[in-house]
C-alpha cells in the first residue's frame, strides 16, 4: 500500500510538472533519450545495430570534420593525428576491448598512475593525456621460497626441537595463470554523441 502511495505521488509531481512548465515534443523526446553533449562517451548495452541515431561506435573509424564538425573540435587530434584532404579526416576514439581509465593529469597521491608518462599516446597528444593507451601489465612481484635438498636431519637440542638443518635451494614457483591480466568483467559498446 505504502509503495502504490509513492508510485501515484511521483506521477501526480510528474503530471502537476509538465501542466506548469508546459510539455511539448521536444521535452518528451529530452525525457525518453538521453541528451548528451557532443563527444560524450557513454556505455551501450545492445549490439552494433541498435545504436542510437547521433551516436557513433568506438572503434577507430575515420569520419570527416565536414560531417561532424562539432564532434571534431571535441576530440581533435587525441585519439590519431588529423589527415586527409585539407586535414578533413578525424579518427574516433577505438575502445574495443579497452577498460576505461581516468586521465591522471596532475594527480600524485596515492591513486595515481605511477606509468604515466609511459603511456603511448595514440595521436598527436603526450602519453599524460586523453588518447593515451597502457599495454597490460601485472605489478612487479617475486615467489621464492627455500626446499630442502634430499633428506635433512631433525636438530634435536633443548630450544631448537624441530629445527630442520643441512642445505637448501632457493626456487620459484611455476608460471601459472591465462592470457592476460584482467578483472572480472562483461563485454559492452562505448559509443560517442556525433551529432
Amino acid at each position: 500500500m505504502k509503495n502504490l502511495f509513492f508510485s501515484t505521488l511521483s506521477a501526480t509531481v510528474a503530471i502537476l510538472l509538465f501542466s506548469i512548465l508546459g510539455f511539448s515534443e521536444k521535452k518528451e523526446k529530452a525525457l525518453n533519450n538521453f541528451e548528451a553533449p557532443i563527444g560524450s562517451i557513454v556505455v551501450w548495452p545492445g549490439p552494433q545495430a541498435t545504436i542510437p541515431k547521433g551516436w557513433l561506435l568506438c572503434n577507430g573509424d575515420k569520419i570527416s570534420r565536414t560531417r561532424y564538425p562539432e564532434l571534431c573540435q571535441v576530440i581533435l587530434d587525441y585519439w590519431a593525428p588529423i589527415s586527409g584532404l585539407n586535414n578533413d579526416s578525424h579518427k574516433l576514439p577505438d575502445l574495443q576491448g579497452m577498460f576505461l581509465r581516468g586521465a591522471n593529469n596532475r594527480r600524485t597521491d596515492n591513486y595515481s598512475d605511477p606509468d604515466k608518462e609511459g603511456r603511448i599516446p595514440s595521436g598527436n597528444g603526450a602519453s599524460n593525456e586523453v588518447g593515451s593507451f597502457q599495454l597490460d601489465e601485472i605489478k612487479n612481484h617475486t615467489h621464492s621460497f627455500s626446499k630442502p635438498l634430499g633428506p635433512s636431519p631433525v636438530a634435536q637440542c633443548g630450544n631448537c626441537a624441530g629445527v630442520m638443518h643441512g642445505k637448501f635451494e632457493d626456487t620459484r614457483t611455476s608460471a601459472v595463470g591465462g592470457n592476460e591480466s584482467r578483472p572480472k568483467n562483461a563485454y559492452v559498446n562505448y559509443i560517442i554523441k556525433a551529432e
